[in-house]
């Protein structure tokens, strides 16, 4: 396995830490700050192999079209050099309440002068209830205030997982970057 291919594995690994110590902010954060680290090292890897060839342009061009890649490149470079990057943790609670639905048909002919010929009166269809209520549950959430998006941290950070993942395979296919 390549230098970059472990580096993406070591950030699918604090990606899914993340995951697992999400109701500990301090541990999240820890999780985050690896993660960041982990995940920027492919593509400064691939930016070796390129600076000052013809192939730069390339790479120059796949950061600085990605909102993604420039964003955490930008965490990265704040968590290492400036301070500890912090998300902003929500709490969404989920209650769930049962509710009843029934109808009821009221059917009638009538003829043009008004009178009735028959109706019909569809009793109201008897209620389910569920007999198991479903508990409350509390999701913990983190987002960035400067992210413009609706995406959270997890979903931000999966995708750029995937973006660098994307982005190795691209240069490797195009012979820019070495296996």
């Amino acid at each position: 396995m390549s230098r970059k291919q472990k580096k993406i594995s070591e950030a699918a690994y604090c990606y899914n830490k993340m995951l697992t110590v999400r109701n500990n902010a301090e541990y999240f954060h820890y999780e985050l700050s690896a993660f960041l680290s982990a995940v920027r090292s492919p593509l400064q890897y691939a930016y070796e192999e390129v600076k000052g060839t013809t192939k730069q342009k390339w790479y120059d061009n796949k950061i600085s079209n990605s909102p993604i890649l420039k964003f955490f490149k930008d965490k990265r470079d704040i968590n290492i050099h400036e301070r500890p990057i912090q998300a902003n943790q929500h709490l969404d609670l989920r209650a769930f309440e049962p509710i009843c639905i029934s109808d009821a048909v009221d059917v009638a002919i009538r003829r043009p002068d008004g009178s009735v010929v028959k109706r019909d009166v569809k009793p109201e269809s008897t209620p389910v209830i569920s007999k198991d209520p479903i508990p409350a549950t509390l999701v913990i959430g983190y987002k960035f205030s400067d992210w413009q998006g609706p995406e959270d941290v997890f979903s931000l950070c999966k995708q750029y997982l995937n973006e660098v993942k994307e982005f190795i395979k691209e240069g490797i296919q195009k012979g820019f970057l070495s296996n």
